[in-house]
């Protein structure tokens, strides 16, 4: 009997535990656990990744020309490539010819290391963390060449569940929203729409990186405004991946939030700015220094007097804006109105205002002020979107080890949950 084989790549950081989960149900299924790069608990083979001298030319002017086999080395690799630091923005564009020949060298070592793996091993199918960074876009693109199946995986906004993707990809890029062009129409029944909604009453309860929900009539009154609008951004980390990859009208975080805070100062709209909780020190410094001077922005981070529960802040303020963050779609089950600025994977799906053009950002936010509150069908698809997210779409992290093993057996991205759907009632329908 031919062993069942499977490799991941090396988890980093916080990854473990969600990874140890797939481990361990795989392991219960018969599968030999492999690992690229280091060992991984649970693991009994491990392939380190060739270390071969790479002969590159890497200059200013062909960096994102460069290819290997016929694959942009840039694209392969951008989503590794981010600011370490506040003071690299200036001297970043310089220092990426010697960024790029390092990284091009490993992506090259790595290619060839995996098809040693495929001609040695031949594995029955390969699990990557998110598929967005430079390991798991060259596993995603070797697999697909032998077409082997590649599974990428990640924990979600909802910590009880994880991603485990069957086109390889997470970020704003997962298979869902090839589902939701068959979901969103469908009209969720009594029981279904109970469901979500008991799940967005509880989602906000004890979440442990969270403080309590509880807010001083002193605060409340320093920073929610009785007479202006309330808008509240939703920021992410300034060197996340998604800004790279997936922010086509700002660059970086900072150039995001001073042009929403100018056109705030400029409309007489109260912004109030949650820095995301894992934002490192100095970038927050550089923050409240950068929108200081716009009397009409407060700036909130964790760790100061200003570190306020973010799901209390969505019920207090009237609309959101973020640039793709999974928070706009927990706001957007509040059923406030959220202005997505770049490329998020619940945008464009007809329960939200995107930005189509840098230059429209002003009159999207007036938009987002004046729509702040989603009409019916709005929050009809904003259920139907999140019941099948969250519901037939991820995995429960305890329970769901036999819906991964489904989607194992499909082999490809399904649109098995519509199955039984096609008989209900439209949205449209009176």
């Amino acid at each position: 009997m031919q062993t069942k084989l499977v490799y991941f790549d090396h988890a980093e950081e916080n990854n473990q535990a969600t990874k140890g989960v797939i481990i361990n149900w795989l392991k219960e299924e018969g599968y030999t656990i492999g690992s690229i790069g280091a060992p991984l608990q649970g693991c009994a083979l491990t392939r380190k990744i060739k270390s071969n001298e790479i002969t590159l030319h890497v200059t200013q002017k062909n960096y994102k020309s460069l290819t290997y086999n016929n694959y942009i080395l840039w694209e392969i690799c951008r989503g590794s490539l981010g600011y370490n630091s506040v003071e690299e923005i200036e001297t970043f564009e310089s220092k990426l010819p010697e960024k790029c020949k390092e990284i091009y060298a490993y992506t090259i070592n790595l290619f060839e290391t995996l098809e040693d793996i495929i001609r040695e091993k031949l594995p029955d199918f390969f699990v990557v963390w998110g598929g967005m960074f430079v390991t798991g876009q060259v596993i995603g693109k070797v697999a697909a060449k032998y077409n082997i199946p590649c599974y990428a995986t990640e924990f979600s906004f909802d910590k009880s569940k994880i991603f485990f993707d069957p086109i390889g990809v997470i970020g704003n890029r997962h298979s869902f929203a090839m589902q939701w062009q068959h979901l969103k129409n469908i009209r969720l029944d009594n029981s279904e729409q109970k469901k979500i909604r008991d799940w967005v009453a509880e989602n906000y309860l004890g979440k442990a990186n969270q403080p309590k929900p509880i807010i001083t009539k002193q605060k409340r009154k320093k920073l929610i405004s009785k007479n202006r609008p309330n808008i509240l951004f939703l920021g992410q980390c300034y060197i996340d991946t998604v800004i790279g990859m997936d922010s086509p009208h700002f660059k970086t975080t900072i150039e995001a939030y001073k042009e929403v805070a100018e056109i705030c100062e400029r409309k007489n709209y109260n912004l109030l700015l949650k820095l995301h909780p894992g934002e490192k020190s100095q970038i927050k410094e550089r923050v409240e220094i950068e929108l200081s001077h716009y009397s009409n922005t407060c700036v909130l981070s964790s760790k100061d007097n200003n570190n306020i529960n973010v799901y209390l802040l969505m019920d207090l303020c009237d609309c959101g804006v973020t640039i793709n963050s999974q928070a706009g779609l927990e706001m957007l089950s509040k059923y406030k109105n959220v202005l997505t600025l770049g490329d998020a994977f619940y945008g464009g799906k007809g329960f939200n205002l995107q930005l189509n053009h840098r230059d429209l950002l002003e009159s999207s936010i007036d938009l987002l002020v004046k729509n702040r509150v989603l009409s019916k069908r709005e929050k009809d698809r904003v259920d139907t979107f999140l019941y099948h997210f969250l519901f037939n779409y991820l995995i429960d992290r305890v329970n769901g080890k036999e819906n991964l093993l489904r989607i194992i057996d499909r082999k490809n991205p399904s649109l098995a949950i519509v199955d039984n759907k096609k008989s209900k009632p439209s949205i449209d329908d009176n």
